[in-house]
């Protein structure tokens, strides 16, 4: 028994051809091979007996649970610097109107 052995596992297998599916369907597969392989070979073994109504269940639950940690950031933009943002702009503008004072002077 080789750790390697797990990725010829059923679980590994999409239900359709890549070139098939969407790219929400893709991603969700994706997902799912990379949280495989974080596990054992004992445990993947064990998911494989699950039957089929039972293992889309389990996935479909993954899934979800983490679209919840992606979704909550997403489109939000940060206010960390924006206050910073704003003064690094006033204080170009001062350079810019000292430096073309100077021309106009000389």
């Amino acid at each position: 028994m080789k750790e390697t052995d797990k990725y010829g596992s059923k679980l590994y297998q999409p239900n359709k051809p890549y070139y098939k599916m969407s790219i929400q369907e893709l991603s969700d597969h994706c997902k799912v091979c990379q949280s495989l392989d974080k596990m054992s070979y004992k445990k993947i073994k064990r998911i494989e007996t699950f039957d089929d109504t039972k293992l889309q269940t389990r996935i479909k639950r993954f899934l979800r649970r983490n679209d919840r940690f992606t979704r909550k950031h997403k489109g939000k933009k940060t206010k960390k610097h924006k206050g910073k943002r704003n003064n690094i702009k006033s204080h170009k503008k001062k350079k810019y109107n000292k430096r073309h004072t100077k021309k106009q002077n000389i």
